[in-house]
């Protein structure tokens, strides 16, 4: 394999579920910063929403799906496999943005770029942490310790949906991005609307605010027994009023949802479909790419009964048949 002549110089997006990583990574894409940008996106489910999601907004860049498990430990290798590769291409981008699960540790993905073998083909720049300003407060407290590792671990903050946060929300969480990560630089944003030098650095490299060595060793989360992940497909489409009832009616534990819909409605409008714990949102407007077929996947504490009820409800809100 070809060796690069240095190393690529990688950008690590974290952020818990639903906090707008792909949001930001879309904003990279379409950004005329002149850059030629390698990305891999990590999927926890087996269908890739999120490498489709950005999907129109590419342009140079290439981009690599890694699905079906988590880049800090189960796909591990396949990560590191990945971004040695997108390094050694003809022509190997200036730099490449890794999006993380949401339900990734970032310091187990930093502590695999940190690996002496490593140093002349990548080496790990930056670490942001995008952040839902809004919805942090009501993070699972199962999943708290992660959501403030991924806060830790950051060496750029972005405070991101300040529009839907009130002040005093945001005045406890700008305090708790001090305590957990003093050294990092914090920004408040809507939609990580960003200035391009923030995310990629002046030179078209991402730069660590603050070079900190983290010491000590890191627990390992098994992400298999503390998180589930289902999809459903469906060809039959959706009647847009029942789905919302659906939604209403999903289990507590369900954490994320995103995925494409298909309604009746506007059956030749592909619907773009999110779930943050409570809140939902279904933007319609561009057709579909190909067949209309409704994909979602969804994650969720884990609960052995989640699937199955949400499964249910939604072909409850299905349409077999449509008078004309």
């Amino acid at each position: 394999m070809r060796m690069p002549a240095a190393p690529t110089p990688v950008t690590l997006v974290t952020g818990f579920l639903g906090a707008g990583k792909t949001t930001l990574l879309k904003h990279l894409l379409e950004g005329r910063h002149g850059r030629r940008l390698g990305v891999v996106v990590n999927d926890f489910g087996a269908i890739a929403i999120d490498a489709e999601l950005i999907r129109e907004v590419r342009g140079q860049a290439h981009t690599v799906r890694l699905t079906n498990g988590c880049i800090c430990c189960t796909i591990r290798g396949d990560l590191l496999e990945t971004v040695v590769q997108l390094g050694a291409q003809p022509e190997p981008p200036d730099a490449v943005i890794v999006e993380a699960s949401g339900v990734s540790d970032p310091h187990q993905i930093a502590a695999t770029f940190a690996l002496a073998e490593l140093a002349p083909i990548t080496r790990l720049d930056s670490i942001i942490a995008v952040l839902d300003s809004d919805g942090y407060e009501r993070v699972p407290p199962a999943s708290r310790m992660l959501a403030r590792r991924q806060i830790e671990a950051a060496d750029l903050v972005l405070m991101n949906k300040r529009d839907l946060a009130t002040a005093a929300q945001l005045s406890v969480l700008r305090e708790e991005v001090r305590r957990l990560s003093p050294l990092a630089r914090s920004f408040e944003c809507d939609h990580c609307r960003v200035p391009w030098d923030l995310l990629l650095g002046p030179d078209g490299t991402a730069s660590r605010a603050a070079h900190r060595q983290r010491a000590g060793p890191h627990d390992h989360t098994d992400h298999a027994a503390q998180y589930t992940s289902f999809a459903w497909e469906s060809a039959v489409p959706l009647d847009a009023e029942r789905l919302r009832d659906a939604i209403q009616a999903f289990p507590r534990s369900i954490l994320r949802g995103k995925g494409f819909v298909q309604t009746v409605q506007a059956p030749e409008e592909e619907g773009e479909f999110h779930l943050v714990g409570g809140r939902a949102s279904l933007a319609r407007g561009r057709r579909w790419p190909g067949a209309p077929r409704t994909r979602l996947v969804f994650i969720a504490e884990h609960d052995a009964a989640a699937g199955a009820s949400v499964r249910e409800l939604l072909a409850a809100a299905q349409v077999h048949e449509v008078n004309l």
